[in-house]
């Protein structure tokens, strides 16, 4: 009796420690780097193609070509928030799995970002 009780505390235990271990925060889930490869409204074309780095320590690298800009941002919710020089920024995120849609919040554009592997 005592080995079955034994055997099952442990076979709880192990569970729970799986199913915790597999919960990443947004900030672990987001870090990385990510390509715009579909986007909607204002601008849409001159979007694709640009390169989003967040360093998982809340700093933000947007690229293309020759173009660099640096912002530090923050997650609220299901909320990222970004400035770009004195224009702050706050757009609705999601995650799937490796793709990330951002849509700015009070204005038209949406984006679809994929992972690049690194």
């Amino acid at each position: 009796m005592k080995n079955t009780q034994f055997f099952l505390c442990c076979l709880v235990s192990v569970v729970l420690i799986a199913a915790c271990s597999g919960n990443k925060t947004p900030e672990e889930m987001i870090t990385g780097t990510w390509e715009i490869t579909k986007a909607e409204g204002s601008f849409a074309d001159m979007n694709l193609g640009t390169i989003y780095t967040f360093d998982g320590k809340n700093e933000l690298i947007m690229s293309k070509g020759a173009f660099e800009n640096k912002a530090e941002y923050k997650i609220i919710a299901d909320t990222l928030q970004y400035s770009v020089g004195s224009v702050s920024i706050s757009v609705l995120y999601k995650i799937d799995d490796d793709k990330l849609n951002l849509e700015i919040i009070d204005g038209d554009q949406k984006f679809e970002l994929t992972r690049k592997k690194e």
